[in-house]
């Protein structure tokens, strides 16, 4: 498995490969990373490293989105020196507020948290209460399945400065 570091503000560091920085030229991703999976005008996406960069009008890297959680199949992910998709929902949105000064976006809690300061986001499409409602009675594989995926946010995302503030 791959390891890649989440820097907020900054952008991503991959294991024997090097830095991939937030306002970076995508010529300059291309050198890094190759070819990607996926290259459309504004979203470039590399299967091997589950990530998906959003550029601006200028070609530039503003977001950085790791979109394979809560099961990576290639990586394994780093942020604040944990891993986001294994700690659970819950503790994680305490160790990003530990290090976001002000208050995070919670419009669409407990699915997804914005955090301004810090131009984070973490996303997920189902909550544990959404399990125990969808299945009361039933309790086979599947339930502990959805409950394990539900437990841990699927996406987390990197911004430019200033990201959800714009």
């Amino acid at each position: 498995m791959k390891k890649i570091a989440i820097k907020p503000l900054i952008g991503i560091v991959i294991e024997d490969i090097g830095e991939v920085l937030l306002g970076q030229h995508k010529n300059d991703l291309y050198t890094i990373l190759g070819h990607p999976s996926i290259d459309n005008k504004d979203r470039i996406f590399y299967e091997e490293y589950e990530v998906r960069f959003d550029l601006d009008q200028h070609d530039t890297i503003e977001f950085i989105e790791f979109i394979y959680g809560p099961f990576p199949k290639n990586i394994e992910l780093m942020i604040y020196d944990i891993n986001p998709f294994t700690i659970g929902a819950n503790n994680l949105l305490e160790i990003i507020l530990t290090h976001h000064q002000g208050d995070p976006d919670t419009t669409e809690a407990p699915y997804s948290y914005c955090f301004p300061n810090t131009s984070i986001g973490i996303w997920r499409d189902i909550v544990p209460e959404d399990i125990e409602t969808m299945t009361e009675g039933m309790r086979n594989d599947s339930y502990s399945e959805e409950l394990k995926m539900a437990q841990n946010f699927w996406t987390i995302g990197i911004g430019v400065p200033n990201y959800y503030r714009l």
